[in-house]
């Protein structure tokens, strides 16, 4: 379990207090899906357990993550971020796999459409170009994984009322448990 960001990469933010830097954000839902994994019965190990970064050089540090994750041999990479962008009315949820068709793909799927049919309202960022759910990029943490990898986008932290979402407690108890599931569920078939 990959919290995205720390120590002096912050990501995304502040968009208010300190709480609303990304990595922080990032920190909290990514122990929370780890917890909810452990009490199913699933193994975790997380890249980091505090505000810190692995390298710092920022694209070292990415490696640093993806080696960790292949040194452990974990069955799935999951990497945990919250988005930004210039528009504050973009919004919702996002799903990010390596490109073409891989093994992170089932996964991928399988949190995309939990997370939908939990959250109906919930604006369900999506590419269609390949037949599936989940946008495709060559990211280093994505890339150098040898396991499936993929990349949560929790929500724009740029947009007032996705912020305010992430910030309270039952989009993160929802979202973190529903994508536990999911997981757990995609492992179990």
């Amino acid at each position: 379990m990959d919290p995205g960001h720390g120590g002096k990469f912050t990501g995304a933010g502040p968009y208010g207090d300190d709480r609303t830097l990304e990595k922080h954000l990032n920190w909290k839902y990514a122990h929370r899906i780890g917890e909810e994994l452990r009490g199913m019965g699933a193994l975790i190990a997380f890249t980091r357990e505090t505000d810190k970064h692995l390298h710092n050089n920022l694209r070292k540090d990415l490696t640093a993550r993806a080696e960790l994750a292949n040194s452990l041999e974990a069955d799935l990479f999951v990497s945990v971020h919250c988005n930004a962008f210039s528009d504050p009315t973009v919004h919702g949820f996002e799903i990010f796999t390596s490109p073409g068709q891989t093994k992170a793909d089932r996964f991928a799927d399988a949190i995309y459409q939990a997370m939908q049919q939990r959250f109906p309202s919930l604006n369900m960022r999506h590419d269609n170009k390949d037949g599936d759910k989940d946008k495709e990029s060559p990211l280093a943490v994505l890339m150098q994984t040898k396991m499936p990898a993929v990349l949560l986008e929790m929500e724009f932290m740029s947009n007032p009322a996705g912020l305010s979402r992430l910030l309270g407690y039952p989009y993160l108890k929802d979202s973190t448990e529903t994508i536990a599931r999911a997981i757990m569920q995609e492992f179990s078939e």
